[in-house]
């Protein structure tokens, strides 16, 4: 199984990235696979072990896993205050800190990781994380910056010759918030050659549009990239679109409505929505895409599983992680987070209610 693991790995693995030192430590790799396993008992602890012990790559990954909450399951929700800081964290101080700091002494990766979580990230910080393989988090830290009005900073900084789709998806949306973009770019996105059917990134394209382009007519240039290539446009598909997209997003909406069956299909394509659409295709295949709908506005829409990834894509590429059952079990443990479930009970029709899933969740909370 961990020789399997290794192989994927060394297939997946950024042609640039420079690996910390310690992630050849076959310990390092056992407590990966079964942390990808979502075996925290098994994984989380050896990993502080490593990291007190200076291997890099374990003091990396368990700060970063420390960071996204997200990838927290019950076993590590029930432990302690106390307790979590000694998991993660190198004992320093009262509240220790984090391991990135110590890992920052001797690598490139982990100080690009430190300085993009830093309350005042520097835009120059883009290009190294992209050298070093981190695109989804050069990408988080693109968003971040143009939220702060840094949208200029962030064009200034990306390589405009970049055929990552992510990284256009970011000068996209950039562009969106710069006072030189044009009125409507969504057809000039629609048409940009390097970006091919929906793929990573499109979810929060999708969050940019439905927030600053609020105009019937732009929602229609949206649905014009994310419709199957075997549907026709019709008007009434659009107008679906129009009516129904709030709820997609988690949104309240009137009547409880769900999104279009082909644009949910079409979503639940992205990469993005790997987790939770793998999750309803193994467990509920027979009401795969009424689980996705509910799934999706359980775990609080798009905003919130689009953030389901990898913890440090040097060490587990995006791909291992959305093909595994901590992938998973991560879009299951969104849902027992937010309360959404029981306050979207009422509101939910037979139409649009998975009494798969929701077992699932039952079975989960334990």
């Amino acid at each position: 199984m961990i020789r399997l693991f290794l192989c994927l790995m060394l297939i997946a693995m950024p042609v640039r990235a420079e690996m910390p030192t310690g992630h050849d430590d076959p310990r390092f790799q056992a407590a990966m696979s079964a942390w990808l396993n979502a075996d925290d008992e098994a994984s989380l602890p050896t990993l502080g072990a490593l990291a007190r012990d200076g291997n890099t790559a374990a003091q990396i990954l368990l700060a970063r896993i420390e960071y996204a909450h997200v990838l927290y399951g019950p076993w590590v929700a029930a432990r302690t205050s106390r307790d979590r800081r000694e998991l993660f964290r190198e004992q320093s101080g009262g509240f220790g800190r984090s391991w990135l700091f110590a890992a920052s002494e001797n690598s490139r990766l982990a100080a690009a990781l430190n300085d993009s979580r830093n309350s005042e990230p520097k835009p120059d910080t883009l290009p190294m994380l992209v050298e070093l393989g981190e695109v989804r988090e050069a990408y988080n830290l693109s968003l971040t910056l143009i939220a702060a009005g840094r949208a200029a900073e962030v064009l200034e900084h990306l390589d405009d010759k970049t055929n990552e789709p992510l990284l256009i998806r970011a000068a996209w949306i950039a562009a969106l918030e710069t006072e030189t973009s044009p009125k409507n770019p969504l057809p000039q996105l629609a048409s940009d050659p390097r970006l091919g059917p929906i793929g990573d990134g499109d979810l929060s394209l999708l969050d940019q549009w439905v927030f600053s382009l609020v105009s019937g007519t732009q929602l229609k240039e949206a649905s014009k990239r994310l419709k199957p290539s075997e549907m026709a446009p019709t008007n009434d598909w659009i107008d679906t679109l129009d009516d129904r997209v709030w709820t997609l997003f988690g949104l309240p909406s009137e009547g409880g409505k769900v999104p279009a069956d082909d644009f949910a299909m079409e979503v639940a394509r992205a990469p993005e929505s790997a987790p939770l659409a793998a999750l309803c295709q193994r467990r509920c295949a027979g009401s795969f895409l009424i689980c996705f709908r509910m799934g999706l506005r359980a775990s609080g829409g798009l905003y919130r599983i689009k953030h389901l990834g990898s913890p440090v894509e040097t060490l587990i590429p995006n791909k291992i992680y959305r093909n595994s059952q901590r992938a998973r079990t991560d879009a299951l443990d969104l849902m027992l987070r937010l309360p959404l479930l029981d306050k979207l009970s009422p509101e939910l029709t037979p139409q649009s209610f998975d009494q798969c899933l929701a077992d699932i969740i039952e079975e989960r909370r334990g």
